[in-house]
């Protein structure tokens, strides 16, 4: 019974039965079950966008980001070693280029000649 009619005398209208009739007619489950998805819309529909950027998104960047770090200190380590070797070499290059070097390996050269060293071994091997 209505609310409004309980505080009445007994009066009943043609159009009171059925309001009550159709109230207490049971409402199917699916449609049941569809009203509280969408209640439950605002909560549900952000969750399983978080948990989207979470699984699909943020964890292969997150590894992805790693292994680039592991890359990272891998190529510091290879960069370093080919600026010494830059280094080593342009070092080797502006001695070529110095004439006072040039002259001091002609004369060590010179002073060493392969024939002087083929009879200083053969010498040392006939002791």
């Amino acid at each position: 019974m209505c609310i409004l009619q309980a505080g009445m005398d007994d009066v009943t209208t043609s159009s009171a039965a059925p309001a009550e009739a159709t109230s207490s007619t049971p409402v199917h489950p699916m449609r049941e079950g569809w009203k509280r998805v969408a209640y439950w819309a605002p909560v549900w529909i952000p969750m399983v966008l978080f948990a989207h950027v979470a699984w699909r998104g943020l964890r292969p960047s997150l590894s992805e980001a790693e292994r680039l770090d592991d890359a990272a200190a891998v190529l510091a380590v290879r960069e370093e070693a080919a600026r010494s070797e830059s280094a080593l070499v342009k070092a080797h290059l502006d001695a070529r280029h110095d004439e006072i070097y040039l002259e001091r390996q002609r004369r060590l050269r010179a002073q060493y000649r392969p024939q002087d060293l083929d009879t200083a071994v053969s010498a040392s091997a006939a002791r």
